[in-house]
């Protein structure tokens, strides 16, 4: 049976809808998405960190809403914190002890995420939290998650999704960054692994990201597959 739309539509609703289908977001689409995901950046950076601090990008955090008088519709913020069930029963302990400082971070990261101190899920969550080393609601953070999100609108679902979280963190931040897959432009191959770096210092910020040719090139057009989920009671 299709998916239902519920009367708040997220963009994840959108993916189903297509995985559904076995279609695939075209790319001019991710792009009208990826600067409007950059335009609510810039605002949420207005704010200080602690009130952004359990916001990270990821599809089904973004809502679509009309935007009178233009037939376009806009990405808002949603909620997409999601607190660790209290039922996890993975402990820090099962991590073989080592004086190899990542394996340090790792094991508080592990700590972190079992009793609440990571916000937001593993497979959005940019290594340098994971590793203790950075703070959620950063600029580089956000832009980390962005990234993940072009994947997941590129690919279908988010890198290492079909993996436990716990394992996850250990794949992000050991691994290579994930990278685009298929035949896109070499615009947005750029731009994803511009804003998917190890190093926080060499990521792409929101101010150069508004920039890039692959933004710049996102046109109206890509937002109009969009309208056709834009139910009435979610224009404000």
């Amino acid at each position: 049976m299709e998916p239902q739309l519920d009367s708040v539509v997220t963009l994840w609703d959108v993916l189903d809808h297509y995985n559904y289908k076995e279609h695939k977001i075209e790319e001019e689409t991710i792009a009208f998405c990826m600067k409007e995901c950059l335009h609510l950046a810039e605002s949420l950076l207005q704010h200080p960190r602690a009130e952004r601090e359990h916001f990270e990008f990821r599809c089904d955090g973004l809502l679509l809403n009309a935007s009178p008088p233009y037939p376009l519709p806009k990405l808002r913020q949603g909620s997409t914190y999601y607190p660790p069930s209290p039922t996890t029963t993975t402990s820090s302990s099962s991590i073989s002890s080592s004086p190899d400082p990542l394996r340090s971070s790792l094991r508080f990261a592990l700590k972190s995420i079992v009793s609440g101190g990571i916000v937001g899920t593993p497979y959005f969550t940019s290594p340098e939290i994971i590793l203790g080393t950075g703070a959620a609601g950063e600029e580089r953070a956000l832009m980390w998650s962005l990234g993940i999100t072009a994947l997941e609108l590129a690919h279908g679902e988010p890198p290492f999704v079909r993996i436990h979280p716990m394992r996850a963190i250990f794949l992000i931040a050991y691994n290579p960054p994930p990278t685009l897959t298929g035949r896109y432009s070499r615009e947005f191959h750029d731009f994803v692994s511009r804003v998917l770096t190890i190093s926080p210092k060499e990521r792409m910020m929101v101010a150069e990201g508004l920039r890039h040719p692959f933004i710049l090139a996102a046109t109206e057009r890509g937002g109009y597959p969009l309208q056709e989920f834009i139910l009435p009671d979610t224009c404000p």
